[in-house]
């Protein structure tokens, strides 16, 4: 009986471990194009192209962006639509330039999508999950 304890307590350890694995944004493949958890080249980028910037905000251990990420990023219109139009940023919060960039402009919350201009400045931003016709309604009027 004890075994029997030890055996599911290890099998019930396994599974939670797998399951919180799967969920972590850095094990999502990321959109073709997107700057990570950099700052200074995408600004560069924007100013060159003359394109707002578009910053994915995530936590990697969050489960509703890893899921916005996979679904919506990664949807071949929207990754597309993205690459042609803005200068696209991942930026993982907990980091230094993701957490400095946040309170910079008094940012928080995840998933965050926001849009900057050209020189750094922030436009709008939207706190939570989107669907992939909810996030183009709402970045197209920001081209």
């Amino acid at each position: 009986m004890k075994y029997l304890a030890i055996l599911l307590l290890a099998m019930l350890s396994i599974t939670s471990f797998t399951s919180c694995n799967k969920d972590k944004v850095s094990k999502v493949p990321s959109p073709d194009g997107y700057y990570e958890d950099e700052w200074d080249t995408p600004l560069a980028a924007a100013r060159d192209y003359d394109r707002n910037i578009f910053v994915q905000f995530y936590a990697d251990w969050c489960a509703h962006c890893a899921t916005f990420k996979k679904d919506v990023l990664n949807d071949a219109e929207v990754e597309s639509y993205m690459k042609d139009t803005f200068v696209p940023v991942l930026m993982d919060e907990e980091k230094s330039v993701g957490s400095d960039l946040l309170a910079r402009h008094g940012l928080s919350g995840h998933p965050l999508s926001v849009i900057f201009d050209k020189d750094g400045n922030k436009i709008v931003s939207h706190k939570g999950k989107m669907t992939k016709t909810e996030f183009l309604e709402w970045i197209k009027p920001y081209e």
